[in-house]
């Protein structure tokens, strides 16, 4: 599998790993995302699942967990990065771009002092995994990390 972004924290270990869609996502297949996420491969503690309408963000649980502990809307968070969101079509790239530019400003803080969803994603625990990390983009998982 390659995930289309891996968030790393402050010492270079997996904290994030997501998965975008351009197409919205019935709640019914939601569990079936999460459970792609994590079969990929080694333990990561968070999962998001991006699609154009919703942000789901769930901790990563040894049992089985069905529902995402968070859900952001879309629209909201990437409005900031891209003004027309929601009026013009946007393609997997794209988007993927985006969801990159906002977990970068909750590592780093470049564009905005307070990104979208900050207060959310801090209370819930995963800004402090992120802190000093890093942003990564098409990453290799499990087998496709040995190739």
């Amino acid at each position: 599998m390659i995930a289309d972004i891996v968030a790393l924290d402050g010492r270079g270990r997996d904290a994030l790993i997501v998965e975008v869609r351009t197409r919205t996502i019935s709640a019914q297949y939601l569990p079936d995302y999460f459970a792609r996420l994590a079969d990929a491969g080694p333990f990561i503690p968070f999962e998001m699942v991006v699609d154009l309408e919703k942000i789901y963000l769930r901790r990563r649980s040894p049992g089985p967990s069905e529902e995402p502990a968070i859900e952001l809307a879309t629209p909201d968070i990437l409005t900031r990065y891209e003004p027309e969101f929601g009026s013009i079509r946007i393609f997997h790239d794209y988007l993927v771009a985006l969801v990159d530019a906002w977990l970068c400003d909750l590592v780093f803080g470049w564009r905005n002092i307070d990104p979208p969803g900050l207060a959310e994603l801090t209370r819930f625990g995963l800004v402090e995994h992120l802190v000093d990390g890093a942003v990564r983009r098409e990453v290799p998982l499990g087998e496709d990390a040995l190739r």
